[in-house]
């Protein structure tokens, strides 16, 4: 069976769906390959990217902040 036909099937890929409420944005791919995939809001899409590095923020980076005292 080809990943398209495994990301085109019915109702039984229900547990590899993010929360019918997601809104669109890349998912780790839910045939389990290192990549992550459009997900457009109601079904998977045949887009797929290497997966990025999460973005972390440093402790020490601060913003002041405007208006307060």
């Amino acid at each position: 069976m080809s990943s398209t036909a495994a990301l085109t099937s019915t109702r039984s890929d229900e547990g590899q769906r993010p929360a019918s409420n997601a809104p669109a944005g890349w998912y780790h791919d839910p045939l389990g390959l290192p990549q992550v995939r459009w997900w457009n809001g109601l079904m998977w899409t045949n887009e797929v990217q290497e997966p990025r590095p999460e973005i972390q923020v440093s402790a020490a980076y601060r913003t002041p902040m405007v208006g307060r005292p």
